[in-house]
């Protein structure tokens, strides 16, 4: 048991850390020095890693803000979204003892980038290394190599993931210090990380937590590992509420926020069932999840025996939506095209925010005479857009027409993605399909009314840091049961 946990949700654009400091506090968000987030959110730390290579005796990893207005380029090598790497599956990568020249530019770090540009899916890829591959074999050359570039990058973000959270330990002990706080030993406190759910196990999982433990971290004893659509569900149903019984219980009833939740445990006989949907539009992936409690209609002494969650991540995020926006542009303009190439960090947010919106506003760099957004670029970024918003909303509609309405149902709506009006519209419409009614939306950014739908404003403590707060719950805890 863990009286007292961290939760680390490693986002591929932002890391987010929550401390529950006792059993019955309640979790709140680390705000780090220095944090640099989106719209104030000063719990939100920048997950990319800079290496300066100007001195080659003397490279050095830069974390944090410092990177944030770096781009690629004279000695200064700047990775974005690497938490990928660490995911992605590699069991179909080349392996042998040699190498031709031209599978060399297939599994090169620069032909990736340039496919990435362009819109080439790391699965199209692969594909094409295979027919490539399958070629030269037949004419007797090697076609193979000891290393794919998957497995390279794979093992390169596990040593960036070591470095980056030794730094955010670091920045965490020292937030933490000047907390009103006394007595803890924050050093000693374990944590718990979050993780994406995909199929089957994944190496990155394990990667994940060796890097923590190497940074020095201490990781829970019981469940170091908990999914980000399940912890998602749990931060914002219970708002970071933890609350035990004097015989040192979860005492649930009281520990969820006040709504349809509370009327199934408190009145089973007239709401005997409840559901919520998440779904969560990250950089990285987008998760999905299912919490269901079905009380039969019966008083239930343990919420467990009637709590069922489905969930899973697809990799599909705002980091995929910039790649294709980029091949876009490129497609129609190579100046365009250019000048989004040199784009940094902090350029990016400043172009979602003006470009995504679909506002009318175009984004604009000082000293370049060209409006990102407005003009040549304008319809196909609004038809990618649009496509993205699609493949998400497909998504939304197959995990939704899986399970059958129950009771009273609401949806929560999180993450920067459902920022993005055309987004937000076509979930809320894939989950609304079949004549499905919810009871509540939960969002940041939602519409000011929707028919007899209720409304619920999610701040961005919850929008962006619910998997967090949710990871570092007594719901997790089970000797608290």
């Amino acid at each position: 048991m863990a009286d007292r946990v961290f939760c680390i949700d490693f986002g591929s654009a932002f890391t987010k850390v929550a401390l529950r400091a006792d059993p019955s506090a309640t979790t709140e968000l680390i705000k780090l020095p220095g944090a640099w987030g989106l719209g104030g959110s000063d719990f939100c730390f920048p997950s990319m890693v800079a290496i300066n290579r100007r001195d080659p005796a003397n490279q050095r990893c830069v974390f944090g803000q410092d990177v944030v207005d770096l781009k690629t380029g004279n000695g200064i090598d700047v990775y974005r979204n690497w938490k990928k790497w660490l995911f992605q599956d590699v069991s179909d990568s080349a392996t042998g003892s040699a190498l031709s020249p031209l599978m060399t530019l297939l599994h090169s770090e620069e032909f990736h980038r340039l496919a990435a540009s362009y819109g080439v899916s790391p699965a199209e890829g692969r594909f094409l290394r295979q027919i490539i591959s399958a070629g030269e074999e037949l004419h007797g050359k090697p076609a193979t190599s000891p290393q794919s570039l998957e497995v390279r990058q794979q093992q390169f973000a596990g040593k960036l993931a070591a470095h980056y959270f030794t730094w955010l330990r670091k920045q965490v002990l020292e937030a933490c210090r000047k907390l009103d706080k006394t007595g803890l030993r924050y050093e000693d406190i374990p944590a718990r990380v979050t993780t994406p759910k995909f199929p089957g196990e994944n190496p990155g999982v394990e990667s994940l937590c060796q890097a923590l433990k190497q940074a020095g971290w201490q990781l829970h004893p019981e469940q170091p590992v908990v999914t980000e659509p399940e912890s998602n569900v749990i931060g914002v149903l219970t708002s970071g509420h933890n609350v035990i019984t004097p015989k040192q219980k979860i005492q649930f009833t009281d520990m969820f926020a006040k709504g349809p939740f509370q009327k199934v445990l408190k009145d089973p006989e007239d709401h005997p069932a409840y559901r919520a949907f998440v779904v969560d539009i990250g950089a990285f992936t987008t998760d999905l999840a299912a919490f269901t409690l079905d009380t039969g209609g019966k008083t239930l002494d343990d919420p467990r025996t009637g709590y069922v969650i489905t969930q899973k991540s697809v990799p599909i995020g705002i980091s995929q939506l910039d790649e294709q926006i980029q091949a876009a542009v490129n497609a129609v303009s190579n100046e365009r095209g250019e000048v989004m190439a040199q784009l940094t960090a902090a350029d990016w947010e400043e172009y979602r925010r003006a470009v995504y919106a679909q506002s009318g506003k175009p984004f604009r760099i000082v000293g370049i005479n060209i409006a990102l957004g407005k003009g040549v670029d304008e319809i196909p970024i609004r038809e990618t857009i649009h496509q993205f918003s699609q493949n998400i909303a497909a998504e939304v509609a197959a995990f939704c027409a899986d399970h059958d309405p129950v009771g009273t149902e609401e949806l929560i709506l999180s993450g920067g993605g459902s920022m993005i009006p055309v987004v937000r519209d076509a979930v809320l419409d894939a989950a609304t399909r079949n004549d499905r009614t919810f009871f509540r939306f939960h969002g940041a950014a939602l519409p000011k009314s929707a028919g007899s739908t209720k409304i619920a404003k999610l701040t961005d403590a919850f929008a962006r840091g619910g998997s967090a707060l949710g990871g570092a719950s007594l719901f997790f805890e089970s000797s608290y049961y």
